[in-house]
């Protein structure tokens, strides 16, 4: 899945081929007739202003979006923020020039997109908390990865991992994981990454960004499809049989 196309801004003449959330074979196409934009209080201060600048302007937006999919056309709403950026060349006698576009950048859609492809078989507990990570995936980063974190600790429990050690004690995610099945072992290092980037959404420190959580979602989608694949489950479980034989599987004598 490109989920750069997530990471872009847009506006009315360039919208980047977003999937419907509903059938997931269409792509979002704007209503441009629906599409309503104002400036902020403080950006029709600012342009008052003698020194002004045409950069200094902040929008809010709403919109509607349709799929394009004629046996689907679900409408998407979105909400968001705009800016107007300049953009500055120089013809073939060397003239400079300036251009300003309007870009938008979504912080709300419903339903919410859809940022991962999940396998038929992930459990449900664990997709809902992805769900909620997706819907809030351009409105709060942090909390994004932090949603995805705790469809970790689902994971975990989903495979019967256990949450505490014999005496008791509280077990970390990074010693659940390492504690997940053997033929899962080949995959614990990908789970390892996704909870130190789910750990960045809920601690202090930097501010996570949306290439964070890009990351995180590459690495979760990745080893979610090796875990929940038929043939890759097949595939793990006879490298485990065969590593436990130290070769070719026993078999009683004729």
């Amino acid at each position: 899945m490109d989920r750069a196309l997530y990471t872009r801004s847009f506006n009315p003449d360039n919208v980047p081929a977003w999937r419907c959330p509903l059938c997931e074979e269409g792509h979002l196409t704007l209503a441009k007739e629906n599409f309503a934009k104002d400036q902020t209080v403080v950006s029709r201060l600012e342009q008052q202003e003698d020194f002004s600048e045409f950069d200094w302007i902040r929008y809010r937006f709403a919109c509607m979006f349709y799929c394009s999919n004629g046996k689907c056309k679900e409408p998407i709403s979105c909400t968001g923020v705009g800016r107007v950026d300049t953009f500055r060349w120089y013809d073939q006698y060397g003239d400079d020039h300036e251009e300003h576009q309007d870009n938008f950048d979504p912080k709300y859609f419903e339903p919410p997109l859809k940022l991962m492809d999940l396998p038929e078989k992930c459990p449900e507990e664990v997709s809902e908390h992805l769900e909620s990570s997706f819907a809030m995936f351009f409105s709060n980063p942090a909390a994004a990865m932090n949603s995805a974190r705790i469809a970790l600790e689902a994971l975990m429990d989903h495979f019967r991992v256990p949450r505490k050690d014999v005496n008791g004690e509280r077990l970390s995610l990074h010693a659940r994981v390492n504690k997940l099945p053997q033929q899962y072992a080949p995959l614990r290092k990908n789970f390892l990454a996704v909870k130190w980037l789910g750990n960045a959404g809920s601690h202090k420190g930097q501010k996570p960004e949306s290439q964070d959580v890009v990351e995180l979602y590459d690495i979760f989608e990745h080893a979610l499809g090796k875990m929940f694949d038929e043939k890759d489950q097949k595939i793990a479980q006879l490298v485990v049989r065969i590593n436990n034989d130290q070769g070719m599987q026993r078999r009683p004598a004729p």
